[in-house]
């Protein structure tokens, strides 16, 4: 159950994971396991600190949001396009509300 700041956003096409990596921060995924939600809310020092600061836009949207579910980069990286747009309105306003971020 996600926290009154979170939002669960279910994947109408879940990634089933093709063989084992870690996640950003070294959890393991196995060949067969299915991801089939992520979650958003604000961004926290610990989510920067494992994406990459210097990746520029979608590059580094993809490891934050990697780094904010602990999921590998290469979960992110094969969302459906149709999931990653629902994805994306949401998390929008999460970046937006970073200093620097609009100018």
């Amino acid at each position: 159950m996600a926290a009154a700041n979170e939002k669960v956003i279910e994947l109408k096409y879940p990634v089933t994971i093709t063989e084992s990596v870690k996640s950003m921060k070294g959890a393991p995924f196995h060949a067969g396991q299915v991801v089939s939600s992520v979650v958003l809310r604000r961004i926290k020092a610990r989510d920067l600190r494992f994406a990459d600061t210097n990746a520029k836009g979608i590059d580094g949207t993809y490891k934050l949001l990697a780094a904010m579910n602990d999921l590998p980069i290469e979960v992110v990286e094969d969302i459906d396009a149709f999931d990653m747009t629902l994805i994306m309105e949401e998390f929008v306003p999460f970046l937006d509300d970073l200093p620097g971020a609009k100018q």
